[in-house]
């Protein structure tokens, strides 16, 4: 089995609680990850046990593969990117 089907596996046996958190922007609107850091520091205290970054929150559209990119290395917990690229997601 490949590294990316054993990735594959791992987040198909996911259970538990998973959020949908909201990316922070600045007043410049931009993404603004220093933000990231205590917001799921939060999200860890109350439980939540994954994360689906750039998901529901509508964000995940207007967003460049690097900032997903920037996003995703902030919270440094395994993720799954939105927007059907879920193969993309599961590699990083």
């Amino acid at each position: 089995m490949t590294t990316l089907e054993q990735k594959r596996q791992k987040l198909l046996q996911f259970s538990g609680a998973m959020a949908a958190p909201f990316t922070p922007f600045d007043d410049k609107g931009e993404v603004n990850v220093s933000q990231i850091p205590k917001y799921l520091t939060y999200l860890v205290d109350n439980k939540v046990d994954g994360l689906y970054i750039c998901g529901t929150t509508g964000e995940g559209y207007s967003l460049t593969n690097d900032e997903k990119i920037a996003i995703g290395g902030a919270h440094y917990t395994p993720l799954l990117l939105s927007q059907r690229q879920t193969c993309w997601g599961i590699e990083l």
